[in-house]
Formats: structure tokens, C-alpha cells, sequence
């Protein structure tokens, strides 16, 4: 029983970290992009 706790707290742990990661991933993303559309912006302005 203990062992079975241990591995699902161990599971949870890597699953928190994975999640913690595309979180950080997405961000990223997110700030690029909106860089990439603020150039546009400034281009089509031109």
C-alpha cells in the first residue's frame, strides 16, 4: 500500500512538473507572438 502511495505521489510530482513546463512553454509562445504582431503592426503603418 505504501509503495503504491509512493509511486502515485512520484507520478502527480512529474505530472506538476510537465504541466509547470508547457505552462511556461505556452508563455513563451505567447510573448513571441505577440511580438511578431506588434512588427506587423508597425508595418502596415508604414
Amino acid at each position: 500500500m505504501q509503495r503504491e502511495r509512493d509511486e502515485l505521489n512520484l507520478r502527480v510530482k512529474r505530472l506538476s512538473d510537465e504541466l509547470d513546463d508547457l505552462r511556461g512553454e505556452r508563455k513563451q509562445v505567447r510573448t513571441r507572438i505577440e511580438k511578431l504582431l506588434s512588427q506587423l503592426d508597425l508595418l502596415s503603418a508604414s
